[in-house]
């Protein structure tokens, strides 16, 4: 038998195969949302050889292959190795707002200003404007139930 790269059984291999297979594989689970809407695999990257040489130094566990433009294919100039917190901030179904810290997505506007993500997401579906969302949250004169001589109750 032909021992090839010796890498068949690594994480990094697995990551290939699976971004290949959602690709050209209309079998694939997630075909329709990869190769079934246009997005591809570059040719160089058919050989998972030239893959390693483009993408393994970055590789570390927990990370995943992520499209820096996610229309764009899976090609060395548009794709890096992400975090699953990255990766789900650079969904396409995400919201993206106008922030002091510039375009920022609805849980990173959270994490940046201390105001309760669902608070924000809420606001925003509501459809308040991007400078509208930081507002603070208005708090009423809390009112105490008074006894006789008028002083609040303990």
């Amino acid at each position: 038998m032909r021992k090839t790269h010796g890498m068949s059984k690594t994480p990094l291999y697995a990551a290939w195969k699976t971004m290949r297979g959602r690709c050209t594989r209309p079998s694939h689970n997630r075909y329709s949302i990869y190769g079934g809407r246009g997005i591809s695999v570059c040719e160089r990257w058919n050989r998972f050889e030239l893959f390693y040489e483009d993408m393994g130094a970055g590789y570390a566990p927990g990370l995943t292959i992520d499209r820096i433009d996610p229309d764009g294919d899976y090609c060395p100039e548009n794709c890096r190795w992400a975090s699953q917190k990255e990766q789900q901030r650079h969904r396409r179904n995400n919201a993206i707002v106008e922030s002091p810290w510039g375009p920022v997505t609805i849980a990173e506007l959270s994490e940046l200003s201390g105001i309760n993500r669902q608070t924000l997401e809420s606001r925003h579906w509501r459809g308040w404007s991007d400078s509208e969302l930081l507002k603070p949250i208005a708090v009423t004169k809390l009112r105490f139930p008074e006894n006789d001589d008028g002083d609040p109750q303990d």
